[in-house]
């Protein structure tokens, strides 16, 4: 992991890149190659604090694809992205660091855990957000049918690595989603859920952050992904999450998703990592028992 490193390349990158000192960084999250801090700065006329992203040296194109996606993002009229202060290589350390605006800690997660939102509503929310994202009106190259590579590369790969007793009983969904086909791909984000919106104080708009997981894909991964990760798999939250979107999807890709994305993050988080072990166990056994 690159946080034991993280607080002096943050204090470094803001003196590189904004030219001031850090006061204090908290770290918000980490894993094996990024981390995210809330940091104060000595220089307040820049901002009073900022968010730093550090990611490690092989994973740097991951800087650049969020950059991009902020950058095409800015301006939607449905939700608001932060702003990009600076970015670039931290001297004296193979991370690169990518500043944004300081959105606050008022996430949708927050909301939830004090009663202000019912978790269904959050839910259809999510929806209503994913909705937006795939159908933004300034993002360029909207929907396109298309063959999506790279999923295919990654099913095949997840499918050989699975256990024997796991892997024929998802086989048949693992086949489909294997075989190169025409789908109507869009602008995905990749990763949303309650942790990744934001409410800013006198702002009527919810902010969307954490874009380094953002492909192209049918709208049915992000969908599938984000039922995966708010525990979204009872089919009344499913399909809270789905009267939000609205919009056409295939209910057989979607599962097929909700399964590979519930195996991925199995494999990876708890198979390879050892994080939230019995909480990806628990996703495992129910959708199995569900989905599969």
């Amino acid at each position: 992991m690159i946080a034991p490193t993280g607080v002096s390349a943050v204090d470094t990158a803001c003196r590189a890149l904004l030219g001031t000192p850090v006061v204090r960084a908290n770290q918000l999250s980490a894993s094996a190659s990024t981390a995210v801090y809330r940091v104060i700065l000595t220089d307040r006329q820049i901002h009073e604090s900022v968010i730093v992203k550090v990611y490690a040296g092989h994973t740097r194109w991951k800087a650049s694809k969020e950059h991009l996606t902020l950058a095409e993002r800015s301006g939607c009229p449905a939700f608001g992205v932060p702003d990009v202060v600076a970015s670039g290589q931290i001297p004296g350390h193979d991370l690169t660091a990518l500043v944004l605006t300081d959105l606050g800690p008022h996430t949708l997660h927050q909301t939830i855990s004090d009663g202000i939102w019912p978790r269904r509503d959050a839910l259809r929310l999510l929806g209503r957000l994913l909705n937006a994202f795939h159908h933004d009106p300034g993002c360029r190259d909207r929907t396109r049918t298309q063959v999506v590579s790279q999923l295919v590369l990654d099913v095949r790969t997840l499918r050989d690595r699975l256990p024997e007793e796991v892997r024929w009983r998802v086989q048949p969904s693992l086949d489909r989603l294997s075989r190169p086909a025409q789908h109507n791909a869009v602008s995905c984000h990749g990763d949303l859920h309650f942790r990744n919106v934001v409410f800013r104080a006198g702002d009527p708009l919810p902010y969307l952050i954490d874009f380094e997981q953002a492909t192209d894909a049918p709208a049915e991964y992000d969908l599938a992904q984000t039922a995966v990760t708010t525990d979204a798999l009872a089919s009344d939250d499913l399909a809270s999450l789905m009267t939000g979107y609205l919009g056409p999807t295939s209910r057989v890709l979607l599962t097929d998703l909700i399964i590979f994305h519930t195996l991925r993050g199995w494999w990876w988080a708890a198979r390879q990592e050892g994080r939230d072990v019995v909480l990806w166990q628990a996703r495992l056994t129910q959708v199995l028992d569900q989905y599969a």
